[in-house]
C-alpha cells in the first residue's frame, strides 16, 4: 500500500512538472549569455566550449556586455581585437566577484 501511495505522489509530481515545462520560461542574463557564447538551436554561438561558456556567463548581469567583451578579446588584432586565447578571454570578460588587485 505504501509503494502505491509513493507511486501516486510521484505521478502527480510528474504531471505538474509537465505543465511547468510547457510554459515559456523567461531567459535570464546568464542564459542569454550562454546562448550567444556556446550556441543554441537558433544561432551557432561564438565557438566557446560548453564549459567555457558556463564559466564566462555564470553570474552575468549584462549578457550583451559580457559577449561584446568576449568578441573584442578573442578577435584577432588585425580585426581590432586583442587576440587572446579562449581561456584568457573568459578570465578577462567574466562578470564575477573577484576583487581587483590594485
Amino acid at each position: 500500500m505504501k509503494s502505491m501511495s509513493n507511486f501516486l505522489v510521484f505521478t502527480l509530481f510528474c504531471l505538474s512538472c509537465n505543465s511547468i515545462a510547457e510554459e515559456n520560461i523567461p531567459d535570464t542574463e546568464p542564459t542569454k549569455c550562454y546562448q550567444m557564447a556556446f550556441g543554441s538551436k537558433v544561432n551557432r554561438g561564438l565557438g566557446f566550449t560548453a564549459g567555457q561558456a558556463v564559466e564566462l556567463c555564470s553570474g552575468a548581469t549584462d549578457a550583451k556586455r559580457v559577449i561584446l567583451c568576449a568578441v573584442k578579446a578573442w578577435s584577432h588584432p588585425d580585426n581590432d581585437g586583442l587576440g587572446l586565447t579562449a581561456g584568457l578571454t573568459v578570465t578577462l570578460c567574466k562578470d564575477g566577484t573577484r576583487s581587483n588587485i590594485h
